[in-house]
This record gives structure tokens, sequence and C-alpha cells, in this order.
């Protein structure tokens, strides 16, 4: 009888775990992939249709975020997946990617051309920041793998805006850093100018790993010293 009690209780136990692990697809299920984030729980899968998506998104959730590149392996849908950030609600909060609170590595940003992010205004020891154009991870951590990261572009004041990370920004601005991963994007023609400026193509803080990447013509640019770095 025990036994048999305890089989039972396995059984629902993976039968509850196969339920809470849900797949939302977009636009199927929901119009915009930010309404599919908002309705999923960790663990779940928002899976995002070829397309061109003009949103600026905001994840706080141990889920996995991805075109149908994650499903068959076919890398012509990372360039024909595009979240454009160009139309935030709010020119302060123009990061295309922002990835806070409640994450951690199997927090999955994957197949995606991400692309016309203006970074995200912060204030950050005792001065003003712009951080992020692309991704912008300010708690928690993050994979971010097999991306195109694009064109993004933070423009910081002269008096007194320093602008780190334009394709990607990883730094403790509201929450600790967990850990991160950064595998196997292109990171390309991204451009971070103010006063101060560090990372055209990628900033990061803390402990991760950084691997198979091409960065290529990211430009950082500053008023008192002007360079490039890829």
């Amino acid at each position: 009888m025990n036994r048999v009690y305890m089989v039972s209780v396995g059984l629902v136990l993976f039968m509850s775990l196969c339920v809470s692990q849900t797949t939302r697809r977009v636009p199927q299920d929901y119009a915009t992939i930010q309404a599919a984030i908002d309705a999923s729980a960790n663990g779940d899968t928002v899976l995002v249709a070829e397309g061109i998506y003009v949103e600026n998104l905001r994840v706080t959730k141990k889920i996995t975020l991805a075109s149908l590149y994650l499903t068959d392996g076919d890398t012509s849908h990372i360039s024909k997946t595009i979240i454009d950030g160009s139309n935030p609600s709010n020119a302060d909060t123009a990061s295309v990617v922002t990835i806070g609170p409640g994450t951690d590595t199997t927090t999955v940003v994957a197949g995606f051309t991400i692309t016309n992010g203006g970074g995200t205004k912060m204030y950050y020891v005792f001065k003003y920041y712009r951080f992020g154009g692309g991704i912008n991870v300010v708690a928690g951590g993050a994979t971010i793998r097999h991306n195109r990261i694009v064109r993004n572009i933070l423009h910081g004041t002269l008096s007194d805006w320093e602008v780190c990370g334009a394709g990607i920004n990883i730094i403790s601005t509201v929450g600790p850093i967990s850990s991160w991963i950064i595998r196997e994007n292109d990171i390309v023609n991204n451009q971070a100018r103010g006063s101060w400026s560090s990372g055209g193509g990628c900033y990061v803080m803390g402990d991760g790993t950084i691997t198979g990447n091409r960065f290529v013509s990211n430009t950082s640019m500053s008023v008192a010293i002007s360079g490039v770095t890829e």
C-alpha cells in the first residue's frame, strides 16, 4: 500500500511539473511578446514567430524567450525575428530588453535580432548614466545566446550622462548580479556616445562567461577622448 501511494504521489508531482512548464506562442496566443512574458511563470517558454515586433521588453522571471530557432536550429529565423526598440513609451527607458530581479542564467534570450535600442537612464554611484541599448541586465542574470544585437545607440548629454554598453550592459543597478552567459552572438554596429563612454559592443561586471561571439564595428566615443572599441 505504501509503495502504491508513493508511486501515485510521484505521478501527481510529475504531471504538475509538466503542466507548469508552458509554451506561450506569439502572435498565435498573445498579440505582443510582453503580454506573453507577463503571463508566464518560471520555467515557461515564450516562443516568437518570425516578424518585426516594435517593443521594449522587461523580464523578471526564469523563462526562455526565443525565436523558432529554438525549435529547429535554423539560423535564418534569427534575422527574421526582430525586436525593434525604436518606439519606447519613455525615451529614458529605451533598452530593447531589460532583465531585472528574479532572473538568473536560466533566463534565456535566444535567436533574435535586437535593434534600435536607446538605453535606459539610471542614477548610479552619484551620477546619471545611460545603460544597455540592446540588452540591459540590471539585476539577477541571463543566458544571451545566438542573437544579432545590431545598431543600438546610446546618446548621453554633454553635462552629466555617462554611457555604458550599447549592445549589452550588465551592471547591478537595482539588485545583485548572480551570473551571466553571453555566447555565440553577433554584436555589430552599436554606438556609445557621451561625456564619458565605455563598451560600444559590451560592458559587463560580475561573474560570467563570454564565448564564441562576433564583435564588429562597435564604437565608444567620449567628449574628452574619442576611440573605437569592439
